[in-house]
């Protein structure tokens, strides 16, 4: 299956007539869902068609609690839908995993604010359940399909999932934002008892069996009236906003009303129990420890066990003795009490868009600082920088360029060693002087007007450069499609006139604005015709092509491409041209691989998008772009090995924990990509040169073996140190003179025993 723009990596999911594929962007390799539907998969046209039209409002959707929709379109019968890619998995996933009950609060307060926004706008879910609740590794509350099952508000119809669906939607009545509320009431029951609230018959209609609500578990009762609120029958009864519903948890939550308790949709493993038996018995001590220890995991166990018998399919692990919180916390089911605090700081914080990377970031550290086994505080990091770097790509991308300068000045204050820096540095600083240049260009050819030569020919000029510094620019693919087409007119009127000199002179100019212009070749040929017949013209392309020569001499090879070119507009079979042209473009490769080769990236990518734009040929520019994507590929290696080698030399690490993991290992690689990188020959001589320290230090211990071998591995390391090399053939020596010495002490003490 083809998806234009998408590579598509594995299926991730699929439901009736769809599925859903892990994807990633080709421009960007950014990951990305891809949801499609296809005659394959059992989907109508019909089906197809309301897929596209909800798709179109799901992307004008944009909210942090709203997974968001990126693309919509169809590939001949396939229709897709393409939406950022959440890692952390729904919410049944996370809650079989365990969640606190503070996160489930926090769970139903963000859907229902995500609820809130669509509503404002006109726009209804209409099927809110675990399944389209994503949680990412942040933590955060992610609201995926949206009206993908319902119509706008006010319009009948029971598209939902049965067991969740409210009962005027379940009749096919009318609804509107009460029934997604009350959809969310269910989820919330849910996750606490593990159980839909109220049956549905589908024998009847998909009607719901219902009585009263079922009363909450004690640990739950807290949340007894809001949960009925929402799952009023009627919906004048039931909560109305989302604000009504955050106002009623704000408050559980300001009188101590949330128990201090996990929640998991599976019961605890005897896997688990045995875990904490296990660490018990790890524990040592003499015989009455051993006996406290073999009495406390009896109990414990017990306890554990008690809690299995809550319910069927939850269990909530309570706070109310010590023992229980202490056998949590050795299986794994609760945490430090300062640590879950400062994770729920940092995931508050990110959740606010407003917050700048490093108030974020210094929470998450915050989270390492207490428990540095918590690798997913660090995970956390690494992926909101990560999307901090996407968004100013994005906002590049879009012409938000006060943001996205705003958000590259966190990102160099919070991560000052970020590889990424200069190139979203080099992409911002291109962008803003496009931005320039096309303002520029558009104010001369505007004031100037079409017909006046030399303005037109310095703003094709700058209008290329945008070109090169923002390919694709919109606004200045126009203004050259205008030049080109306004010349082509004037190069055919003279060229049906006669006069050929001031024809090819337009053709010129037209062709450099867009030597792919529409009606390029029938231009071509009556410009052609004309100059045929005047030798003022046919001395014209002799000059043209001197100094196309003249600027390849002097090294201006573009223009010399240019020049080229535009001979080959008319005579395309010019065999002098051709051959010129090749040539220069073999220099411009020449050059642009000196440029890599001494890492001026910019002036590189100028070279070669300037040289793109000149005609260089379709082969060329591959190759150069292959060269200069492996060449940055090469530095950032170099770079991630120097960092993690500098990690592993912090860490005492230096030819370990082994042979592979160790700085020397992460060094040698670096050093293999870029010989001469001098951050890499520094980590070296910092890595031999502690060799060499250690060596001394246990040799001058009595430890002369080990020393020996510590001076051979910084030898090994940098083998140019001549002044370790006699080191270590004086330590040779002496270890042999010693070794000697102690043979003859033995020898003799054989002797002197008859």
């Amino acid at each position: 299956m083809e998806i234009p723009g998408y590579k598509i990596q594995r299926e991730i999911g699929r439901g009736d007539g769809s599925r859903v594929y892990l994807g990633l962007q080709h421009t960007f390799s950014s990951p990305v869902a891809i949801k499609v539907l296809s005659p394959e998969f059992g989907s109508s046209h019909a089906d197809r068609q309301r897929f596209l039209a909800a798709g179109q409002l799901a992307r004008g959707l944009d909210h942090p609690n709203i997974v968001r929709t990126h693309d919509v379109g169809q590939a001949g019968e396939v229709a897709y839908l393409v939406m950022e890619y959440v890692r952390g998995g729904d919410l049944g996933q996370n809650l079989r995993n365990g969640l606190h009950m503070q996160n489930v609060l926090a769970i139903v307060k963000e859907v229902a604010t995500a609820l809130g926004y669509a509503h404002a706008k006109g726009i209804l879910h209409g099927n809110v359940k675990p399944e389209n609740i994503l949680i990412s590794e942040q933590g955060t509350s992610l609201l995926a399909d949206f009206g993908l099952a319902a119509d706008s508000p006010g319009t009948a119809g029971a598209h939902g999932t049965p067991g969740y669906m409210s009962p005027e939607q379940l009749a096919g009545q009318d609804i509107d934002g009460r029934a997604d509320f009350y959809s969310l009431g269910v989820v919330f029951y849910l996750m606490l008892t593990g159980q839909r609230p109220f049956e549905t018959d589908l024998r009847h209609g998909a009607h719901p069996v219902r009585d009263r609500l079922p009363s909450l578990a004690l640990q739950a009762k807290a949340f007894e009236d809001v949960i009925s609120q929402m799952l009023a029958r009627s919906p004048n009864d039931r909560c109305a906003s989302a604000l009504e519903i955050g106002n009623a948890l704000d408050a559980l939550r300001g009188n101590d009303s949330v128990p201090n308790a996990m929640i998991r949709s599976e019961a605890i493993s005897t896997a688990e129990i045995e875990a904490l038996g296990a660490r018990n018995e790890a524990s040592g001590g003499g015989p009455d420890a051993q006996r406290s220890s073999r009495l406390h995991r009896i109990g414990t166990a017990a306890t554990i066990v008690g809690i299995l018998s809550l319910a069927t399919a939850a269990a909530y692990l309570g706070s109310e003795s010590g023992t229980l919180q202490r056998a949590l916390a050795v299986v794994g089911l609760v945490e430090n009490p300062d640590v879950h605090d400062a994770w729920q700081d940092a995931a508050a914080l990110r959740r606010d868009p407003s917050q700048r990377l490093g108030t974020v970031v210094e929470a998450y550290r915050s989270v390492l600082a207490i428990d540095p086994r918590r690798t997913d505080a660090q995970t956390a990091i690494d992926e909101y920088a990560r999307g901090w770097k996407e968004d100013i790509g994005r906002l590049i991308d879009q012409g938000d360029l006060d943001t996205a300068r705003d958000k590259l000045g966190d990102l160099a204050d919070t991560f000052p060693d970020d590889p990424e820096l200069t190139t979203l540095s080099d992409r911002l600083g291109d962008r803003r002087q496009a931005a320039e240049l096309l303002a520029r260009s558009i104010r001369l050819v505007t004031t100037s007007g079409l017909d006046d030569q030399r303005a037109v020919d310095a703003a094709i000029a700058e209008l290329k450069e945008v070109l090169g510094l923002h390919p694709g620019n919109p606004d200045a693919v126009d203004w050259l499609d205008r030049v080109a087409t306004h010349y082509s007119g004037v190069a055919e009127q003279y060229a049906q006139a006669g006069d050929g000199p001031r024809a090819l002179d337009a053709m010129k100019r037209a062709e450099r604005a867009n030597p792919t212009f529409d009606g390029v070749e029938n231009v071509r040929a009556s410009v052609a015709a004309a100059v045929a017949q005047h030798e003022e013209a046919q001395a014209e392309f002799d000059r043209m092509l001197q100094q196309a020569a003249g600027l390849r001499e002097s090294g201006d090879l573009v223009e010399a491409i240019e020049m080229y070119r535009s001979v080959l507009v008319i005579e395309p079979d010019d065999a002098v041209a051709l051959q010129g042209l090749a040539g220069t473009s073999s220099d411009v490769r020449a050059r642009f691989e000196s440029l890599l080769e001494n890492e001026r990236l910019s002036d590189a990518r100028s070279l070669r998008d300037r040289a793109t734009l000149a005609g260089i040929g379709d082969d060329a520019v591959e190759e150069m772009r292959e060269l200069y994507d492996a060449t940055v590929k090469r530095i950032d290696d170099v770079a991630r090995l120097n960092d993690e080698a500098e990690s592993f030399m912090q860490q005492g690490y230096v030819t370990g924990p082994d042979p592979e993991n160790s700085a020397v290992a992460r060094v040698r690689e670096a050093l293999l990509l870029d010989a001469d990188n001098p951050d890499a020959i520094r980590i070296q001589s910092w890595a031999a040169t502690r060799l060499a320290d250690v060596a001394e230090e246990a040799y001058y211990a009595g430890m002369v073996e080990d020393g020996l071998e510590y001076l051979e591995l910084a030898l090994a390391v940098t083998p140019g140190i001549d002044r370790w090399r006699t080191q270590r053939d004086r330590w040779r020596i002496e270890i042999w003179r010693e070794r000697a010495a102690a043979r003859e002490d033995t020898d003799g003490g054989d002797r002197a025993d008859p």
